[in-house]
C-alpha cells in the first residue's frame, strides 16, 4: 500500500476540508488501496472535518523520515478562486498517485489541435524539472508552430503556468497527429514506464519518436532503468556525468544536451562590494528539507557558523520549499535566516539578485539548476566538484568544491523499492571535502573583487552556452 502524506502549516480549516473531500471521492472511484494522511496544527486539526481511513498526525509528532511520500500542500491554494480549488485539488492528487489527470486547472479551452511536437512532464514552474520544462515551452511556442504540451503531474505551483504555456495544452494528444513524443522527467517513473519498457497509458502515439529527457544523481543507475529506457527510441541527458553512466547502462542511444536557462529572466547583474549592508552568502533548494543527506545544506550551515557565526558584516540565507528540520535550527547564531515556502521564479530571481554568493554543496546532481540560475546573473558560485556539477566546476568560471572520495548514495526507501527491486544499493556519490568548503568561502568573502570577477566569466559561460533558446534547438535537432 502506497502511504501518501499531505502537510499543510497555516493553511485555514475550509481548505484542508477541501483535500478531504476530494480524497474521499478518489478513495471510492480510483485508489481505496492508497492510505492518506493529513499532517496540520492540533488546533486546525481539531476544527476539520474527519473521514474515516484517513490518518491524522499533529505536527508537533510528525516525523518527516518515517514516510517517503510527503507533499507540502499549505501554498496550493492560496490567492485561488473558490470556484476553482476543488479542480485544482483534484489534479493534484491524482497526479500523486499516477491517476487520470483532471481538465485544466484554468478551464481554458483543451484542444486537439495538430501538433508536430508534444512535450510531456511535470505542471510546475516551481519545481526544478517542472521549471525546465515550463521554459523550454515557452521558448518553443515563440520560435517555431506545431508545439503541444501534455501535463501528466500537476504540481503545487500549477495555478502559476504561464497562459502560454497553458494555451499550449492538448488533451489526450494520441487523436493529435505528431511526429514526436518528448518526456522530461527527473527519473524513470514506473507509472509512467513498466519494467518490461513499456510506456503506460493511453496518451503515447505509437507511431511517433519518443525521446526522454532525463538525469541520475550518483554513479549507477537503478537496476530496472536498462529495460524501462527501451520504451524511448533517444535518451537525452544534461550533462557529461550523466553521458557516461546512461551509456554504461543502456542500449538507447544518448545524447547529451544542458537543461537550459532562461537568460532573460535571469539577468545579468553586474555585481561590486556593498558598503550598505553584510555580504550574503545564498543556500537554495527547491523541494527539499533542511536535512536532506543529498543537498547537504547541513554542511553549508556548519562551515558558515564556523567562519562567520555572529559577524554582522556577513549573512546567510537558506532558501528551502519542504521541512525547515525544526529543533536542527533552533540554536542557530542571528546572522542566518531561513525562508520557507514555494516561491516563484521571479521571486527566485530577486533572491539571486540580492546575495552575493551560492553556497552549494551537493553530493550529487543530475545537473544542478541553482548554480546555473545563479552563474546567469554574475553571482560566484561554490560548488561541490561532482556529477552534474563538474562541467562547470573549474576554478575560471566558478569555486570548486574538492572531494574526499565517494560514499553510498543515501536515497529515500521510495526510490530503491520502485526503481532498484528493493536494494538499498544504487550507487555512490560525493564526500564533500569540508576543508575546501572552508577555504573556497573564507577566500570568496575575503577577495569579493575577485569573487566578483569570476562571476562574471561564469556569466558569460552560461550564457552562451547553456541558454535556453540554445537548449530548445540542440533537443529540436535530437529529436528530428
Amino acid at each position: 500500500m502506497k502511504t501518501i502524506v499531505l502537510f499543510f502549516n497555516g493553511s485555514p480549516a475550509e481548505d484542508i476540508n477541501i483535500f478531504l473531500s476530494v480524497i474521499s471521492s478518489i478513495k471510492e472511484t480510483n485508489h481505496p488501496s492508497t492510505s492518506w494522511n493529513i499532517v496540520a496544527s492540533r488546533p486546525i486539526l481539531n476544527r476539520i472535518e474527519r473521514i474515516k481511513g484517513i490518518g491524522y498526525i499533529d505536527y508537533d509528532h510528525f516525523i518527516r523520515s518515517r514516510f517517503p511520500h510527503v507533499f507540502h500542500c499549505s501554498s496550493l491554494l492560496k490567492g485561488v478562486d473558490e470556484k476553482k480549488k476543488v479542480e485544482i485539488v483534484t489534479g493534484f492528487l491524482l497526479g500523486r498517485i499516477g491517476g487520470k489527470i483532471a481538465p485544466s486547472i484554468s478551464k481554458i479551452s483543451i484542444t486537439t489541435k495538430k501538433v508536430d511536437l508534444v512535450l510531456e512532464g511535470v505542471c510546475d514552474p516551481c519545481d526544478g524539472y517542472g521549471a525546465s520544462t515550463h521554459s523550454l515551452i515557452k521558448e518553443y511556442i515563440k520560435t517555431r508552430k506545431g508545439i503541444g504540451f501534455f501535463p501528466r503531474f500537476y504540481g503545487e505551483s500549477s495555478s502559476l503556468i504561464d497562459p502560454a504555456v497553458k494555451a499550449s495544452i492538448v488533451d489526450n494528444p494520441i487523436s493529435s497527429s505528431y511526429l514526436i513524443y518528448l518526456a522530461l522527467y527527473d527519473n524513470l517513473l514506473n507509472n509512467i514506464v513498466s519494467n518490461n519498457g513499456i510506456l503506460k497509458g493511453p496518451n503515447r502515439s505509437q507511431n511517433s519518436k519518443k525521446i526522454l529527457m532525463t538525469m541520475f544523481e550518483s554513479n549507477k543507475l537503478p537496476s530496472t532503468w536498462a529495460k524501462r529506457a527501451k520504451a524511448f527510441d533517444k535518451i537525452i541527458v544534461p550533462c557529461s556525468f550523466c553521458e557516461e553512466i546512461f551509456k554504461e547502462s543502456i542500449n538507447v542511444p544518448v545524447f547529451r544536451i544542458p537543461l537550459g536557462i532562461d537568460i532573460d529572466l535571469f539577468s545579468f547583474v553586474d555585481r561590486v562590494p556593498s558598503v550598505m549592508r553584510p555580504f550574503r552568502f545564498l543556500i537554495l533548494y527547491a523541494n527539499h528539507p533542511l536535512f536532506d543527506d543529498r543537498k547537504n545544506a547541513l554542511l553549508g550551515v556548519k562551515a558558515f557558523i564556523e567562519l562567520f557565526a555572529n559577524n554582522k558584516d556577513v549573512e546567510l540565507i537558506v532558501k528551502l520549499s519542504g521541512d525547515p528540520g525544526g529543533d536542527l535550527s533552533k540554536n542557530w547564531p542571528s546572522n542566518i535566516r531561513i525562508i520557507n515556502d514555494r516561491s516563484t521564479t521571479q521571486e527566485v530571481v530577486n533572491l539571486y539578485r540580492e546575495c552575493d554568493a551560492l553556497l552549494f554543496p551537493s553530493k550529487g546532481e543530475g545537473y544542478g539548476l541553482p548554480p546555473r540560475e545563479a552563474m546567469a546573473t554574475g553571482m560566484p558560485v561554490i560548488i561541490t566538484n561532482y556529477s552534474g556539477l563538474t562541467d562547470i566546476a573549474s576554478p575560471d568560471k566558478t569555486f570548486p568544491i574538492e572531494i574526499d572520495g565517494l560514499s553510498p548514495a543515501n536515497y529515500v526507501p521510495w526510490i530503491y523499492e520502485q526503481h532498484n527491486n528493493g536494494s538499498s544499493f544504487i550507487g555512490n556519490w560525493a564526500s564533500v571535502d569540508y576543508e575546501s568548503l572552508l577555504s573556497q568561502m573564507r577566500y570568496v568573502y575575503l577577495n569579493q573583487d575577485k569573487a566578483f570577477d569570476i562571476g562574471r566569466k561564469g556569466a558569460e559561460y552560461i550564457r552562451k552556452n547553456e541558454s535556453i533558446s540554445k537548449t530548445a534547438q540542440l533537443i529540436y535537432d535530437a529529436c528530428i
